[in-house]
């Protein structure tokens, strides 16, 4: 009878935030792989994972901030917008008409009803 070793299976997948092949490894919710070298007791000399997480919250923050300029630029022409009397005038008109009839469409109903 000879026995054989058995053969250690070493898995070592590709990180998605480095793009190298590590046997320590995180493998999140979403499916993503990182690579993590950490000596028990001391804090992690690499960590992907949360490099990952400053990298996407930046760029988040940085994407809002972009997105902002425009909207800011907009409300900003729309302050110095000034209505004029006739103009405001026409809203009004617009309004009460408005209120006219929601106050007939509710008489209806109910009479209906």
């Amino acid at each position: 009878m000879n026995k054989r070793k058995k053969r250690k299976i070493i898995i070592a997948p590709k990180c998605d935030y480095c793009g190298q092949n590590n046997e320590s490894f995180i493998i999140t919710a979403t499916q993503h792989t990182f690579c993590m070298e950490q000596t028990p007791g001391y804090p992690a000399t690499k960590d992907c994972h949360t490099d990952w997480l400053n990298h996407k919250d930046t760029n988040v923050q940085e994407e809002k901030e972009k997105g902002l300029q425009p909207q800011k630029e907009k409300q900003s022409q729309e302050k110095e917008k000034v209505i004029t009397s006739e103009e405001r005038a026409a809203i009004v008109a617009k309004l009460n008409n408005y209120k006219t009839e929601m106050k007939q469409r509710r008489f209806r109903e109910k009479r209906l009803s």
